[in-house]
């Protein structure tokens, strides 16, 4: 049996500095205690800004920084699956990370709405797992590690939006920049599409999800 508990405080406030122009800046402070574990505190700031520069079309830009405890069954599993045993790990330190995004949205008439975005997430002590010489699995700590991709999403509307079309793909680039390696149990590629009809008070639906393979 483990205990723990946090505590978060968080205020965020939306400034609009001229005709078109927004930003909005917040910040947050986490205070972690699990079991046995140390505990752990962050002020985590964030800011972020839109620009439209005309009617259905937005640019924006954000920055944030980033806190997560491990969880308690990242610290304290104790386990056999199919042979492989997992074993805890009480020195485990909390995820610490920085992220970046850049992007821009344009709407097309009432039926389109197009996206597309640029991110960075910079961590440190990235909570990973992986195997010991002694072929255990243990979950620790990458000391340094960076995630960046592109999203690109569109929303599209048929016959006065009776038919809708969402489409969605994304591209990530994962690094551990210790090992000047991959990062494992990742997938570079991601798409989804989904579609939805409405007749009279019916709708009907399909979804489709492709990850590649890790």
């Amino acid at each position: 049996e483990r205990s723990g508990y946090g505590l978060a405080l968080y205020a965020q406030n939306e400034i609009e500095i001229m005709s078109g122009l927004k930003a909005t800046i917040g910040g947050r402070f986490d205070f972690q205690d699990l079991d046995s574990l140390n505990s752990t505190r962050q002020f985590n700031p964030k800011a972020g800004i839109v620009y439209s520069p005309s009617a259905g079309t937005a640019l924006r830009a954000s920055f944030g920084r980033g806190f997560r405890a491990p969880a308690v069954a990242e610290a304290f599993i104790t386990a056999s699956i199919s042979g492989v045993q997992i074993i805890p790990n009480p020195a485990l330190k909390p995820e610490r990370s920085y992220s970046y995004e850049i992007g821009a949205n344009q709407i097309l008439g009432s039926s389109a709405l197009l996206d597309i975005a640029f991110f960075q997430s910079d961590y440190n002590n990235l909570i990973e797992s992986g195997f010991n010489a002694q072929l255990q699995a243990q979950f620790n700590n990458v000391t340094r590690a960076r995630i960046q991709g592109i999203e690109a999403s569109a929303k599209l509307g048929f016959l006065e939006n009776a038919w809708l079309v969402d489409l969605g793909y994304t591209y990530i680039s994962p690094k551990d920049l210790t090992k000047r390696d991959v990062l494992k149990y990742r997938p570079r590629h991601l798409l989804y599409v989904s579609s939805l009809v409405h007749v009279g008070v019916l709708s009907v639906g399909i979804d489709f999800r492709y990850i590649s393979r890790v």
